[in-house]
């Protein structure tokens, strides 16, 4: 019966099926799939750290990677105690301070705006 459906991985070479060691179905049996990362070559750069020879330079690269700690337990529970409440609510929920200043910014800028805007509409109308 498996010599009626051509499509079942079954034989190899010749009309005996003998030699199945040549068929795809025994490349895939011999065949141990992993998993493989193509790399950009621009991002050799960035990773570059990852590499020996090391330098102070790359040390320096590394500690600024890996500085921020993470935002939960060992158990996987958020931590949010006073000072996590704190930076959401003055820090805009930004992840650093630069990006907090930059939505601090961007809220005032649009408050300048609503105001003036709201001030030339009123003289506008009136």
């Amino acid at each position: 019966m498996h010599g009626a459906v051509s499509t079942l991985p079954f034989g190899g070479v010749g009309e005996s099926g003998t030699g199945a060691y040549h068929g795809r179905a025994s490349f895939d049996c011999f065949t141990h799939r992993r998993t493989v990362v193509a790399t950009p070559n621009w991002m050799d750069r960035l990773l570059r750290v990852r590499y020996a020879p090391y330098s102070q330079a790359h040390l320096k690269q590394f500690l600024w990677m890996n500085s921020r700690k993470p935002d939960f337990d060992r158990n996987g529970k958020q931590i949010t105690g006073l000072g996590y409440w704190m930076w959401m609510v003055f820090g805009l929920g930004g992840p650093s301070a630069k990006g907090a200043l930059v939505r601090w910014l961007t809220v005032l800028a649009a408050g300048y705006a609503y105001a003036t805007q709201s001030h030339y509409l009123t003289k506008f109308l009136s």
